[in-house]
């Protein structure tokens, strides 16, 4: 197998793939921490990449990356979450594999990671950060132009860190999961369709949830839950009942 080494920022973390440029060929941003900048390059759409440009994220230190089109104009944005400070950063693309100068918004202190969706109905995608530092998932509803305005911060069960969205009882709702560091369990809440959620339910996992992905593994409609537990170096899956419950945890 032949290995490609591409120039990033100092200390590359997060990446996450989209067609900045609208070619029809999938590129690469990379979250860089100590350089303070996300990377693109631009894919050749053979595996390989061009030329790298950089993008400052207001002298902070991006840490989660995610990538949606926040306003509906066919151009894919940024957002991240910065490391060490209370904020989030978002990056407007320009649609040719350049962005817009990065705005920021508060959240919760040392926001971990975050997770981008429709969370009241009004065919914007909203942020979602977790922080462990400040015990909140912190809620920023999209205005529709480009910039956010607070939602209600979500106190979870206990030291949110990775969260992610998905629709657990198939009822056109998008619902929050998000892991607890330091423990064994996840926490579960429903969405109210208008930036609040409801009391969490937990599930015991492995020890130290750090990750939770919630995806439809088996194909069958029901949203599952995917958790990477940090100090237990296990694996942990939640098949959905498609009510909003899950079954029990098997652990890997």
């Amino acid at each position: 197998m032949l290995l490609s080494n591409y120039p990033a920022g100092l200390v590359p973390g997060d990446a996450e793939v989209g067609d900045f440029n609208r070619d029809g060929k999938l590129d690469l941003a990379v979250a860089n921490l100590v350089s303070g900048d996300v990377t693109i390059l631009l894919g050749n759409g053979d595996g390989t990449f061009r030329s790298s440009r950089s993008f400052p994220v207001n002298g902070l230190v991006p840490g989660c990356m995610r990538v949606a089109d926040l306003t509906a104009n066919d151009r894919l944005d940024l957002v991240t979450t910065n490391t060490g400070s209370a904020t989030v950063s978002v990056l407007m693309g320009n649609g040719d594999g350049t962005f817009q100068p990065a705005r920021t918004y508060p959240v919760g202190l040392a926001p971990q990671c975050l997770a981008i969706g429709d969370l009241n109905g009004d065919g914007k995608p909203d942020v979602v950060a977790g922080s462990a530092a400040s015990n909140v998932v912190s809620v920023l509803l999209n205005n529709g132009d480009g910039t956010f305005r607070a939602g209600p911060d979500q106190p979870p069960a206990l030291l949110p860190f990775t969260p992610d969205l998905g629709d657990f009882a198939r009822r056109g709702a998008l619902d929050l999961t998000v892991g607890e560091v330091g423990t064994s369990r996840v926490a579960v809440r429903r969405g109210n369709r208008d930036g609040t959620f409801g009391p969490p339910t937990t599930y015991p996992v492995g020890l130290d949830p750090w990750w939770v992905t919630a995806s439809d593994l088996l194909n069958n409609g029901k949203v599952d839950l995917f958790v990477a537990n940090g100090l237990s170096g296990s694996l942990s899956v939640l098949l959905g009942n498609g009510d909003g419950t899950f079954q029990p945890a098997v652990t890997y």
